[in-house]
Formats: C-alpha cells, sequence, structure tokens
C-alpha cells in the first residue's frame, strides 16, 4: 500500500510514485489475464471440448499480454528515472 505521510514527504515525486504504482497494477492485470486463459484451455482440455480455435485464441491472448506486460513493465522503470 502507498503510504500516504510518505507522499506528504516526497511532494514532488507524488507524480512518479503513483505512475508506477499504476503501470504494476497495468502489469498485475496482464499477468491476472495469462493466468485464467491457461485455466480456460486446460478445463476446454479436460472436458474434451479443446480445439484447434481455442489453442491459438490463448496463445495470442498470451501473446498479447506479454507484450502489455512488457510495456507496463518497461513504463514503470522509466518513471523511477
Amino acid at each position: 500500500m502507498i503510504k500516504t505521510r510518505l507522499l506528504a514527504l516526497l511532494s514532488e515525486g507524488k507524480k512518479y510514485i503513483i505512475y508506477q504504482v499504476l503501470w504494476q497494477w497495468v502489469a498485475l492485470l496482464g499477468q491476472i489475464i495469462s493466468v485464467f486463459a491457461i485455466g480456460n484451455l486446460v478445463q476446454k482440455i479436460l472436458e474434451g471440448r479443446g480445439n484447434k480455435e481455442i489453442v491459438f485464441l490463448t496463445l495470442w491472448i498470451l501473446i498479447l499480454m506479454t507484450a502489455l506486460r512488457f510495456l507496463a513493465d518497461q513504463m514503470a522503470a522509466r518513471q523511477q528515472e
């Protein structure tokens, strides 16, 4: 959690701290979506309803979420500079 007292002491750095936390939340959201996509794929396969479309959809979701996480991590790192 963000300590409000700490933010009060760092008045000029407040904007960068908030941006960094927001980018970390975006990266976390991408990771959560990836886990649900993999879980959905495993469930479909175990139920016997797995097909190429499900595999390719999951693959695309994983590629997009990996790119999103990479972008969010890069943006969070820029906020530290």
